[in-house]
């Protein structure tokens, strides 16, 4: 039996995330979350965590992103009164990114 292993380059910059997010309008009216307060390795960690979340168990999916929200918050501007779930945060920031153009 003969294997082939294909190889395709391409631009990082042309690479899109597996994971599907929320459309939401652009500059309507909705607050930015602080995305440009973070660091690439954060999200590379939002990445990482979005795309193999659906291979968790829920309560270990709803645990990790807590842990990974509560380690982004104090560099985020979150209204008080939101109280959205911290794995929706995590894909509004992601989105928030790429939509700006300054995804790393």
């Amino acid at each position: 039996m003969t294997r082939a292993l294909v190889v395709r380059e391409a631009a990082f910059s042309d690479l899109k995330p597996v994971w599907k997010t929320a459309v939401t309008p652009v500059g309507g009216g909705v607050p930015s979350l602080g995305s440009t307060g973070l660091a690439p390795e954060d999200y590379q960690l939002i990445d990482s965590f979005l795309g193999r979340r659906s291979q968790l168990d829920f309560d270990v999916r709803i645990r990790m992103a807590d842990q990974i929200f509560l380690r982004l918050k104090p560099r985020l501007t979150l209204l008080a009164e939101s109280t959205p779930s911290a794995e929706s945060i995590l894909e509004a920031l992601a989105h928030e990114r790429r939509v700006t153009g300054s995804y790393d």
